[in-house]
């Protein structure tokens, strides 16, 4: 029996030796500069014992991003902090959401580190670097400044140092010093469909050309066709827009131009837009719009009568941790008939699992009256849908991946009741964002739903696809 045993403990010992050996090759293999096989040695070794340590599982991360396979890093980091939470740790991982270009997520990920220790002045100058990716150069400008006043710490001061360097010029003289600035181009196209006899197809795009730094200035062109089984109409606008950029956190915009038709008088279409927050943590936005109802309502009824619309919108969203998700909008939608209704929606959620946000959704929709009847239809049918008192519920997810340093995917889905009619609301979307380099930006978004409508179920459709080009 003692050498049975003897011979049992010879053995475990030989296997764990050779199981070892796996790691020491990976390491030997790294030293040669052969990351690879490096990190194959590494996967069989995991796979052959029951836990890696954490200095292990740091080599590991380490190895992927000498492969540039950042997202794997950062996914060994998480692995680590859920075992539990190391500030060096999360440190490396926000180092690492920085080098995929991922300037929202680094921003609040080193805002957090620095809330747990305020003089770590490299988490500083990262999280500056963060916001200068993002153009917000005062906020970078600022945080650059306060590190310079409070260290003498050489290595940071050349940190600093180096990143202000591309810094843009500050100054009202800066204002023009690039002239002409960047000149972009963005052509879309948007669909829009449903069971209930309305379709609508949109091509456009829009131009803009800097005329300063906080200035930019443009056109825009769409035409737009809708279409019932009886009737198609098409109109054109075209618009000239105005952008300013007050601040970092602070822009102004707006466009005046005109919407024409066959046999129908031009009218005038308009908005404006405040836009106040960091895209980060929180945001906020007012606008307003005036168009022709028939572009607006989704009604296959009103392609041949004219009623302009006014809507005044305020949106927004508040995200101070990832356990906290807050948005939602407000709409007052003013119609030339007399009518005039409001449209409410309240987001709350909360990320429960990696990359996925869970929540509760409250819409409340309500006009002063209905809307006149169809002429010729018996009074039958109503020029477009507006009713009373009408609120859901909600719940929701939502799931967003950064596929790549380049591709980013959303899924979202909801589903719901409304009492009114006592019935249930679905939702599914998807987007698509890819940005394959850094003067071209492409984005797809598709949604289909399903909800309730007069005295029928309602269906529809939309997609659009749309792309930004900096030409220069």
């Amino acid at each position: 029996k003692n050498v049975e045993k003897l011979y049992g403990e010879y053995q475990k010992t030989l296997n764990d030796k050779i199981i070892y050996s796996l790691i020491e090759d990976g390491r030997k293999f790294a030293q040669k500069g052969e990351i690879e096989n490096a990190i194959l040695k590494f996967d069989e070794y995991f796979s052959a014992i029951k836990k890696p340590t954490e200095s292990e599982l740091l080599e590991y991360a380490d190895l992927q991003f000498r492969v540039n396979n950042i997202n794997k890093s950062i996914e060994v980091y998480d692995n680590i902090l859920k075992d539990h939470y190391s500030y060096d740790v999360a440190k490396l991982k926000a180092k690492n959401i920085l080098w995929t270009k991922n300037y929202k997520d680094a921003i609040t990920e080193f805002q957090k580190l620095l809330i747990q220790n305020p003089d770590d002045y490299e988490c500083k100058v990262l999280l500056g670097e963060a916001y200068q990716n993002s153009q917000r150069f005062n906020m970078a400008n600022s945080i650059y400044n306060d590190v310079l006043q409070k260290t003498n710490d050489e290595k940071i001061i050349n940190m600093v140092s180096e990143r202000m360097e591309f810094m843009p010029q500050t100054g009202f003289a800066s204002l023009f010093s690039d002239f002409p600035s960047p000149i972009g181009f963005a052509p879309s196209a948007i669909h829009y469909s449903d069971n209930q006899d309305f379709s609508m197809n949109n091509i456009g795009g829009r131009l803009e050309v800097g005329i300063a730094k906080i200035l930019y200035g443009g056109v825009s062109y769409s035409d737009i066709n809708i279409y019932s089984s009886n009737l198609q109409r098409k109109f054109v606008t075209f618009k000239g827009n105005l952008f300013l950029k007050i601040l970092d956190e602070l822009q102004l915009s707006g466009s005046i131009g005109a919407i024409n038709t066959i046999n129908q008088p031009r009218r005038n279409t308009s908005s404006a837009m405040l836009t106040f927050g960091d895209n980060v943590i929180y945001s906020t936005q007012f606008s307003f719009e005036h168009s022709d109802a028939a572009l607006v309502l989704n009604s296959p009824y009103l392609i041949n009568i004219r009623n302009n619309v006014n809507i005044y919108r305020f949106t927004g969203f508040f995200e101070p941790t990832k356990k906290l998700r807050l948005s939602g909008y407000f709409n007052y939608i003013s119609i030339t008939d007399g009518n005039v209704g409001n449209d409410f929606n309240l987001r709350i959620g909360s990320q429960l699992l990696d990359e996925t946000f869970f929540g509760y959704e409250s819409r409340y929709t309500s006009y002063k009256y209905d809307s006149p009847f169809v002429p010729y239809s018996n009074m039958t049918k109503r020029l477009y849908y507006s009713p009373q008192n009408l609120d859901s519920h909600s719940l929701w997810a939502e799931w967003k991946h950064n596929q790549t340093n380049n591709l980013r995917l959303t899924l979202g889905a909801e589903i719901g009741y409304i009492p009114n009619y006592n019935t249930v609301l679905r939702e599914i979307e998807g987007k698509i964002e890819y940005n394959p380099y850094s003067r071209l930006i492409l984005n797809l978004e598709v949604a289909a739903g399903s909800s309730y409508r007069y005295t029928s179920s309602y269906n529809y459709f939309s997609g659009a696809l749309s792309f930004y080009w900096r030409v220069y």
